[in-house]
């Protein structure tokens, strides 16, 4: 449970941040240890993503680096290649336990298509339109926009295989889409960037679009965090049920299981523990059982629900100080 929050969390931070070192080409003044080591790291969290974004970067990351004319970044094509490589290894040969307790079948392309529509549909749409006009500037205007347009490009139909892989997953739920979305959100800022210089309000559009997605997001936000609460009350109850029973050297527990919140949720369509006595065939309560440490972890969904600290049902900080000024 603690692994599927860190994933999701890491998942953002390691694909925004090598999307902008690649977008950028950034390159310390000095030869540094230290980024090629962070390079490397943040490859390896790359690759080990998720199924379909993957294998994506990988080929991403190796052409991007091989092409670029800077011959210090071209040095580290190889050690992000590899590593991109080794981490996507990890995650297939590591994840065997949870592809074979799927029941569900693959090739459910009318599925995958409406998953599109649903979570990626509005950015697809934006994207090539974007490298639409652009295509246009660049021809009837002579503006050198070849570079741009093909990053913009390859970076929508990054996002289109990585959706396509999907055909063959037993299972597609929509947390498997956030890859996508995070290529097809920096092909749209790509294609944004450039067609703001080419008008006369380069500070206008930047701020209108800045103030309405933080807008929508803030709404967004207030309305799903109490739900998420719920969440995180069975998810605080199990994990102070396992820290407790290390304390007092038990080896079994039993846990509540996991409420489908809202859409939003970590947990929204994904697997969880289940009920059964024969707990070593289960693959999440083995799991949970080893990484704390036990012998077996059982779901009970009669147990009552620990409650959580008063501080942690509260929004943070900055979002009761907006709120306040709202009222």
């Amino acid at each position: 449970m603690a692994f599927r929050k860190f994933q999701l969390s890491l998942d953002t931070v390691d694909l925004s941040w090598i999307l902008l070192v690649l977008r950028w080409q950034y390159i310390p003044r000095k030869h540094s240890g230290i980024f090629t080591f962070l390079i490397i790291v943040l490859a390896f969290l790359t690759g080990a993503t998720n199924e379909n974004i993957g294998p994506i970067f990988i080929i991403l990351t190796y052409f991007y680096y091989a092409s670029s004319s800077n011959s210090e970044f071209r040095q580290y094509t190889y050690p992000s290649t590899f590593s991109c490589i080794a981490g996507f290894i990890i995650l297939i040969t590591h994840n065997t336990g949870e592809a074979a307790s799927e029941k569900e079948r693959a090739f459910q392309i009318r599925l995958i298509i409406e998953q599109l529509v649903q979570y990626g549909g509005i950015l697809l749409t934006i994207a090539l339109s974007l490298i639409l006009i652009l295509s246009i500037q660049n021809h009837f205007r002579r503006i050198n926009l070849n570079n741009d347009i093909l990053i913009a490009e390859l970076l929508t139909a990054s996002a289109l295989a990585s959706v396509g892989a999907l055909i063959l997953s037993p299972q597609i739920p929509p947390r498997t889409y956030f890859g996508s979305v995070i290529f097809l959100i920096v092909a749209c800022l790509i294609g944004f960037n450039h067609l703001v210089q080419l008008t006369k309000l380069t500070r206008i559009i930047p701020i209108g679009c800045a103030s309405f997605i933080s807008c929508v997001a803030f709404q967004r936000y207030t309305d799903v965090y109490p739900q998420l609460l719920s969440n995180y009350e069975r998810f605080y109850t199990a994990e102070q049920a396992a820290l407790n029973a290390q304390k007092h050297h038990r080896n079994d527990i039993y846990v509540p299981g996991m409420n489908d919140a809202c859409n939003y949720s970590a947990y929204h369509e994904t697997a969880y523990l289940e009920a059964g006595n024969e707990t070593d065939m289960l693959w999440e309560n083995t799991w949970m059982a080893k990484y704390y440490g036990l012998r077996h972890v059982y779901l009970d969904n009669q147990m009552p629900i620990k409650p959580i600290p008063a501080s942690l049902k509260e929004y943070p900080w900055i979002i009761r100080k907006i709120q306040t000024l709202i009222h």
